[in-house]
């Protein structure tokens, strides 16, 4: 079975309806698909300071701006030949709410950005289930904050390139240790964050992607199957015009 087949049986059995479940404990419980072949976090996370997270994100504050120079303007330069590199890529939003998407170089370290799209989490499951995933978001030179969202081939709104939240950011440091798999969030977890009653469990989706850097005006995250097929089931393409 194909890791991507994996990963989206486990993200659809996540939008079932099932009663919201809080621990009783101070422990975390999140409930996790981890993909053959690779790690995942354990069953059971225990509360860390969320000022553990935060000191990372600060200590990075410097170099915040190459990184985001490299992931969403590319590269300064247009390479002579595309630039590829390998990066995790999380894919997380309620189940009543709207999709985020970041991607690190070092999981150990958070984002110093995301994309929150305004394509409702329901709808990208239902897009999923035909094995073809292709989501494009393009932006205009002059404002690189607000992005055209398509998802396979389809105009389904826009996006918003910023910060993470701190709810956000714990979410991540949840699942640091996992390379790839899928799972969820119930309401009262550490992660779920306040508020989650209305908006249903939280459900994520990690794995490794290629990043494909075209040009300085395009790059392109395609998710790797380790069982070897060609074929990108699942892409992500970053474009700026004007």
């Amino acid at each position: 079975m194909k890791v991507i087949d994996c990963l989206r049986r486990s993200l659809f059995s996540c939008l079932a309806n099932r009663p919201s479940i809080k621990p009783k404990s101070k422990k975390v419980k999140a409930s996790s698909t981890a993909a053959p072949g690779t790690s995942s976090s354990s069953a059971t996370v225990k509360n860390r300071p969320s000022a553990s997270f935060a000191d990372l994100f600060k200590d990075r504050k410097e170099e915040a701006p190459q990184e985001e120079d490299s992931l969403i303007d590319a590269a300064e330069r247009p390479p002579s030949s595309p630039s590829r590199s390998v990066i995790v890529g999380t894919i997380f939003g309620h189940r009543r709410g709207r999709v985020a998407f970041c991607v690190q170089h070092d999981p150990t370290v958070p984002p110093p950005f995301l994309f929150e799209l305004s394509i409702p989490t329901q709808l990208l499951a239902r897009e999923m289930r035909s094995g073809l995933l292709r989501v494009a978001l393009e932006c205009h030179r002059s404002g690189r904050r607000a992005w055209k969202a398509y998802c396979n081939g389809r105009k389904v709104g826009y996006a918003v390139r910023r910060r993470p939240t701190e709810k956000e950011r714990r979410v991540l440091e949840m699942v640091r240790s996992m390379s790839a798999g899928a799972g969820v969030l119930f309401p009262g977890d550490g992660g779920a964050g306040a508020g989650a009653e209305e908006l249903g469990e939280l459900m994520y989706m990690r794995a490794t992607y290629e990043r494909v850097v075209g040009s300085r005006d395009s790059v392109s995250y395609h998710l790797i199957n380790p069982g070897g097929s060609p074929a990108q089931e699942l892409s992500i393409f970053l474009l700026r015009s004007g």
